[in-house]
């Protein structure tokens, strides 16, 4: 009775949440999709390419050959907007090559930007109500990119042009109040003047007069998506620089840390109370043992907000920090 019971729910749930769809084509190739709300508002929009492939699916019996398969396939491309009932914009998705989302922005329903995503990589930035950010991280499946450990050692220098040239191993960010000291092997991301992408996952490697040597890296997909490969060193004048992107806490050991409070608080608070209330019961919760364990765990998930925190690289514009050595 009960399963019955369920079915029909799920079935009242998925008829009362579905909506209307329009297909439009556009030449052969091309439809647009646009599904709607029950208010008769735009819930989503996107456009793809088609392709009809068709196939024998294979069979051992040589008296019975394989029947034939025809697939449609659907890419889509360019930028797909997903809309709240109101009519806000809820998501904005930028299409790569191959059908892949490229960049990710997710709004709240008051208009304010919630999260930003870059795929397949994994750099993500999440903002509060107000439009700050609170914490990025760079890595996928809570692994932390990092360089080779050949090139922690700076040895791949030795076969580069720049092998015999005397570096100076420490950055300095100099502003009208305060310095900001950037040391050899510090990652940043870098803008050059007169471009509008920076250059993502540049490692410091020294200065030599008024120019900074930096190398390059990129994700190394041939075996892991969390580790990256050197793409090349190039040196670059200070007055070439527009802005650096830099976190003095944008660490492993602050990431770990900020993790596992993170992880430990929220298990600490809740599993508790729902293991507890499950299996032996609402009043077993107001034990003292469960309520140490659940008052303990809400100031530990506290504490990694402002962990993660310190690990948002700032923007320091040249013309208001000066680059010296």
């Amino acid at each position: 009775m009960k399963q019955l019971s369920l079915c029909i729910f799920l079935l009242i749930t998925f008829f009362g949440h579905s909506q209307k769809q329009k297909i439009t084509k556009h030449g052969s190739d091309t439809i647009e999709v646009i599904t709607y709300h029950k208010n008769g508002r735009v819930n989503d929009s996107v456009w793809k390419t088609t392709e009809v492939l068709v196939g024998k699916r294979e069979s051992i019996d040589p008296k019975h050959p394989g029947d034939s398969i025809v697939m449609n396939i659907e890419t889509p491309f360019g930028t797909q907007k997903t809309y709240y009932k109101s009519g806000r914009i809820k998501k904005v998705i930028y299409y790569g090559k191959n059908g892949g989302a490229n960049k990710i922005f997710q709004y709240r329903k008051k208009g304010s930007l919630a999260v930003y995503k870059e795929t397949p990589y994994g750099l993500k930035k999440l903002y509060n109500k107000k439009g700050k950010q609170l914490r990025e991280s760079d890595f996928n499946k809570n692994k932390i990119v990092r360089i080779p450990k050949h090139n922690r050692k700076h040895k791949h220098l030795a076969q580069s042009k720049y092998a015999n040239m005397p570096l100076t191993k420490t950055l300095v960010l100099s502003g009208v109040t305060k310095y900001i000291k950037i040391k050899q092997g510090a990652m940043l991301s870098i803008l050059p003047l007169n471009d509008t992408t920076p250059l993502r996952h540049c490692v410091f490697e020294g200065m030599m007069k008024d120019s900074v040597l930096f190398t390059k890296y990129s994700y190394d997909l041939s075996t892991s998506k969390n580790k990256l490969k050197p793409d090349s060193t190039f040196l670059i004048s200070k007055n070439q620089i527009h802005t650096i992107y830099y976190a003095t806490n944008n660490v492993r050991k602050t990431h770990l840390s900020a993790s596992l409070t993170e992880f430990l608080g929220f298990n600490m608070t809740l599993l508790p109370m729902i293991g507890v209330s499950l299996f032996v019961g609402v009043p077993a919760l107001l034990t003292p043992p469960i309520l140490a364990v659940v008052v303990t765990g809400i100031p530990v998930y506290i504490i990694s907000k402002p962990l993660f925190k310190k690990t948002v690289p700032k923007a320091y514009k040249v013309s208001d920090w000066k680059i010296k050595s």
